[in-house]
């Protein structure tokens, strides 16, 4: 059968990046074909917090699955079932995600209201697919709501075969599909295939197994606060840029945003202005609303990995700023080169397919894999100076007038301290 996977944040390693679970279940058709994916919250290795309050599981998950893991290696063309409870219903940050791969779950913890009912209607005019989850019958508890949905989830665990019967025909109607939940043997399967059923999941089609991934720490909510009130008052893209090279974790998860299929054709991009252009400052509001509420605290241990990313990013940008005539967008791509060149142990990945899942251009890739042009050997002189090569430091300085030996200590100092303020 299918197996189900999980990947979400908690747990620090030593260089101060997060281990990522996130639960993700087959939901399958009636010839048992894969057709969706629940996504699911974890706190830790096969285990859910239910301690965590929902909104920031939610939170959590969209944040895992949409920009840390990638869409595309969590759901390839598949769609993702999503838990909402009612605050992150409401909330602006639900429009991070794309409405074309995701099915909005309401929980049952949500009460029908006016307002619910008002947000639901407006979200389906955007392009949202909604489904209710864990119904049992209480039909009148959701008179209207069971009219908006889609897809109803039925919890068919410990249900006799004439009361699920009787709960299918009183919601029956054109374009409502039934999704049978908690489906655990063959039998059950059969069953619920003669009462009509479209959807089914449940352990019969997949026991949970476990996959981890890494990422890199949330920044403190006051720098993303900070972002957020740039992109409320509609700061130009450039500004947002700098900004946001202070936060190498928001970086990563827009260059991924700024490749993904949610945004139509593929593109590559050579900065991270132009990464900010492709998402736009709505859709990058949303996902760092989407990072405040995925974080339950406001401290944040240190980061030394992440402040050694930012420290060589700035060093670059800074010496690529001492060639006559660079532009700002030149000195964005020093800056992403020399902060990519230590992400392979954060997300597990070799540079080259780094490069291929955050669309980076060929000059960014042959930069980063192969050292080779303007940024590849300032990146080369770089690495070289962190592993205290000084002859070929020196040797590589000759080639870059205006820049001497103790210049270049200064600029690595500089660039320490600025990445220390970033990153602390």
């Amino acid at each position: 059968m299918f197996s189900s996977t999980q990947i979400n944040v908690h747990g620090l390693d030593g260089y101060g990046f997060e281990t990522v679970y996130l639960a993700r279940q087959p939901i399958v058709d009636r010839l048992e074909q894969l057709q969706a994916y629940e996504l699911l919250f974890r706190s830790s290795l096969g285990a859910y917090d239910p301690g965590c309050e929902a909104t920031e599981a939610t939170a959590s998950v969209v944040r895992n699955a949409f920009y840390g893991m990638g869409v595309e290696s969590v759901l390839g063309a598949k769609k993702g079932f999503i838990n909402v409870d009612e605050h992150f219903l409401m909330s602006d940050a639900i429009e991070s995600l794309p409405a074309k791969q995701v099915v909005l779950e309401i929980l049952e913890t949500v009460e029908e209201s006016a307002k619910v009912l008002a947000r639901v209607r407006e979200l389906k005019s955007h392009g949202y697919t909604f489904a209710l989850d864990d119904y049992v019958g209480d039909k009148e508890r959701y008179s209207e709501l069971l009219l908006e949905v889609s897809i109803l989830k039925i919890d068919i665990l410990g249900m006799p075969a004439q009361r699920l019967n009787e709960v299918i025909q009183a919601v029956r109607r054109p374009g409502l599909a039934l999704l049978a939940e908690k489906v655990e043997s063959r039998e059950e399967f059969t069953l619920c295939c003669k009462l009509g059923f479209d959807l089914f999941q449940g352990y019969f089609f997949a026991k949970p197994q476990t996959l981890r991934s890494k990422q890199a720490i949330l920044p403190q909510h006051a720098d993303l606060l900070r972002l957020i009130r740039m992109t409320v008052a509609e700061t130009d893209f450039q500004a947002l840029a700098d900004v946001m090279k202070r936060l190498p974790a928001v970086t990563l998860g827009v260059l991924r945003a700024s490749n993904s299929s949610m945004n139509g054709l593929r593109r590559q991009v050579s900065s991270l202005k132009e990464a900010l252009m492709v998402i736009g400052q709505a859709r990058l509001r949303r996902i760092v609303q989407m990072m405040v509420f995925s974080t339950p605290g406001t401290q944040q241990q240190a980061n030394p990995l992440m402040m050694m990313a930012a420290t060589r990013g700035r060093l670059l940008e800074d010496l690529v700023s001492r060639h006559p005539g660079a532009s700002f967008e030149e000195q964005d791509c020093a800056y992403l080169v020399g902060m990519l060149s230590l992400i392979e142990p954060v997300i597990a990945m070799r540079l080259d397919e780094v490069c291929r899942e955050l669309g980076l251009s060929r000059e960014l890739e042959q930069a980063l894999v192969l050292r080779e042009g303007v940024l590849g050997r300032l990146l080369r002189l770089c690495e070289n100076a962190d592993a205290g090569q000084s002859d070929a430091v020196m040797r590589a300085l000759v080639e870059m007038p205006g820049v001497s030996g103790s210049e270049f200590i200064r600029m690595q100092m500089n660039a320490a301290v600025w990445a220390d303020s970033a990153t602390g």
